[in-house]
């Protein structure tokens, strides 16, 4: 029993584990797509911020 209550805990620490590294993996996804996009060089070329 104890082992079974043991196995099952490893179970979930590693599905945590690996929910964690998902969630950073397509965050640095979503970054890298920002990053391709060039908001900096996008947005200098609009009138508004022409003085």
């Amino acid at each position: 029993m104890l082992l079974k209550a043991l196995d099952l805990l490893r179970t979930l620490g590693w599905a945590l584990v690996h929910f964690i590294y998902n969630l950073i993996d397509s965050l640095f996804d979503i970054l890298k797509g920002l990053n391709a996009f060039d908001i900096i060089n996008s947005v200098s070329g609009d009138n508004n911020f022409i003085t």
